[in-house]
Formats: C-alpha cells, structure tokens, sequence
C-alpha cells in the first residue's frame, strides 16, 4: 500500500494506519482551557506542541477528534474479514497513541460517526489525566473487534439503532449495548432551534449528519479550539452542503466563540481512501471540505495507505490475515493500488490545480514527503508540488 496526496509528516516516532480512513500522529500537546471542566473562557495562552493527526497538523489547547468508525473502516467490497478490520484496529490504536502523548494540561474528547449517529466519548472536554486516558481505551476497546465478529458499529446497530436514537443528549446509555461498539454511548443530534438559527430557514436537507454531526456537536457544545475530522466521504451530497456549512461554522463562531473572547477553532480534515481504491476519490472529497478547511484557517491530507502507520507487530498481523489466494502480493499492496505516476503538467493544468485546492505545501526535501503529497493550507497558495521517495519513519515497536 503506499501513502498518497496531501499529506505532509514530520520524523515523528508514530504508528498510525492508513485504510479507507487515516490519520497521523505526532508528539503531544499541551496546555489547557481556561476551565478543567470544559466550560467558557480562553486558554492559559501557553505555546502548543503541534499535533499531527494523519498529516493535518496544528496546535491546540482543547481538541475534539470526530473519528468515522463506519464499514468503511471494515470491509473492502463489501466484505469483512480480519484483514480488512485491521484498518478500524490501526485507527483506533493510533488515536490511543496520540491521546496518551497529551500533556496534563490539555482538554480533549472524542466522537465515532457514521450516517446519522454521532456518539461522543464524554459529555464535556476531559482533562488529559491519565485516568482520562485509560477511559478513552476501555472506552474505545470494543469497537470494531478484529477477529471475534464480522459486525460493526452503526451499520450493524439494528434495533439498537432505534433506542439510540430516541436517547436524549446528554443521557448515557451502558446496559445492553452491542458488543462491537463503545463501552458506553451518548447520543448527539443536533437541537432543530440550533439549525435553524446556523444555517437559517429552511434548514438544509441532511445539514448535520455524519462528519457535519460531529464537528457540529463539537462546535456548539464542546467548544474546542482545535477539530480534527477523520473520514473517508463527504455526506450530505448537495451540491451547496459545503458552503452552507461554512457559513454555519462563521455564524457559529461569532455567536458564541468571539462574543466569549475564544480563539475560533480550526477544522481540520483527513480523508482516508478506501482499502483497494484509486486515492482520485479521497481528493475529491477533500476538494469538498476546501470552503470550511479555509474558514477555519485549517489543513487537510489524504492518505492512500494504513500500513505505512502501523508498527512492526501490526504488519505482521495484518499480513497473517492477508488471503491465501494473494500470497503472490504484500499484504501492504493488496489494501492499495499502486499510485499513478505523475503527468507532466502544463502551466495552465498548474493553475487549474491551484484553483481546485485551497493550497499546497512543498517539503524542504523529498526525503521528508510520502510518496506523493500535498497538503492543504491557506496560507501557502503554491502550485501542486509532487515528490517520489518515501519519507523516512520512525514506527513505534
């Protein structure tokens, strides 16, 4: 599997996948709000480690991480199999790994999406303590299990699915729940008096559901300062759904974050190919995210390929999984296609290029690139730059 467009990492010791979703980890992060308990009032202004999730780095006091944990995580056509699994297990185990590196004074959270569910980890942002920590992992353990069922979160809910639905923010739920999903669930939709007044009447069609959910529940009752949305679509498919919800995220922002003298949040998007898929697609969606990636001052990857983050325990377990039929192969090169070579472009292409991204990022050397990269960021407008060696990593043992 290789790792593909946008993408940009720093030598960080890591390990991290890349599947139909990705995402990258780097250092720690540091600093808290200016409430242990999640509530108003600006951070203590302390310089920030930055933080790396799967290329789309920035800092942060308080960090929300919207993570899709769908069958796309799961399955490749349709099917799932250990193998296949094994990309929800790297995700999880990454955002344990970058999680666990948060300094003390940090604020976090977390929420699993998929389709119309939205199913935070705690009611409000947490302090980074390593009692925190432990209940993130006991709260993630569960989900998506690699080899004990073939079954998965959301799509799999059934008439859970129903229950889940009916249960009122922010009341938790932790009898009788699925044995493939989170220990505990609370249930997020967001309140019709708080869409209308973001996004004005009529409502958009679907305008909060799957990843939307989910920065939107971190927006208006998290108050992050720094959002990192983990996917490997972009739903709803409206045409006009991007610059909706981009004029939503400035209404919000001048709503409660300037009116309170907090620092408006960054959203920030990885976009994770699916296992067997060309990354063209995952550029697409990420070209969608462009309007609110730039609102927010935020950056965005791709990622083609989860092996490249997984560590040498990992790998060999993914490859103990990989079919039988294809031992001709990697198992690093059946999650993946093989990149397409770089056309020769001509200025005009170039420019095209520019006017479809927000932005790219060119690396000091192609040592420091993946095998094909650019980055998004606003405050870099370069053309599409290409590098063709592999950058240089540090997995974690």
């Amino acid at each position: 599997m290789k790792q593909v467009d946008n993408i940009a990492v720093a030598d960080v010791a890591v390990d991290l996948p890349n599947m139909g979703d990705s995402f990258t980890v780097s250092a720690g992060l540091g600093s808290m709000s200016g409430s242990l308990l999640g509530g108003g009032g600006g951070g203590l202004g302390l310089k920030m480690p930055e933080i790396d999730f799967f290329g789309a780095k920035s800092k942060g006091e308080k960090i929300c991480f919207v993570v899709h944990f769908g069958p796309a995580t799961t399955t490749q056509k349709g099917e799932s199999t250990p193998y296949t699994r094994m990309t929800a297990y790297t995700i999880r185990k990454r955002l344990e790994k970058l999680v666990s590196g948060l300094r003390s004074q940090a604020m976090f959270n977390v929420t699993a999406f998929w389709a119309g569910h939205c199913n935070p980890f705690a009611e409000r942002m947490l302090q980074a303590t390593s009692a925190h920590k432990d209940l993130l992992r006991q709260w993630m353990a569960p989900v998506n299990p690699v080899e004990s069922s073939t079954e998965t979160y959301g799509s799999s809910f059934g008439k859970f699915g129903g229950l889940l639905a009916k249960t009122p923010w922010p009341q938790k739920i932790d009898k009788n729940i699925p044995s493939f999903g989170p220990a505990w669930y609370y249930n997020y939709v967001s309140p019709r008096s708080d869409e209308v007044k973001y996004f004005g009447e009529p409502v958009p069609k679907d305008a909060t559901i799957h990843w939307a959910r989910g920065v939107f529940w971190a927006l208006v009752t998290q108050r992050p300062d720094t959002i990192y949305v983990l996917t490997t679509n972009y739903l709803p498919s409206e045409e006009g759904h991007p610059q909706q919800f981009t004029d939503a995220y400035k209404k919000i922002c001048e709503d409660i974050y300037d009116v309170q003298g907090l620092k408006r949040p960054t959203i920030n998007v990885v976009v994770l190919t699916n296992a067997g898929a060309n990354s063209r697609g995952a550029l697409k969606t990420l070209e969608r995210f462009g309007p609110l990636i730039k609102a927010s001052k935020g950056k965005g990857s791709v990622i083609e390929d989860i092996s490249d983050f997984m560590n040498k325990e990992e790998r060999r377990r993914l490859e103990s999984f990989a079919p039988k039929e294809r031992n001709s192969q990697t198992a690093s090169d059946q999650l993946s296609t093989k990149p397409t070579p770089p056309r020769q472009e001509s200025p005009r292409h170039q420019r095209a290029a520019q006017t479809r991204l927000v932005g790219s990022y060119s690396c000091k050397s192609e040592s420091d690139v993946p095998q094909s990269i650019a980055l998004w960021s606003p405050s870099k407008c370069r053309p599409l730059e290409r590098a063709h060696r592999r950058r240089k990593t540090h997995p974690v043992q």
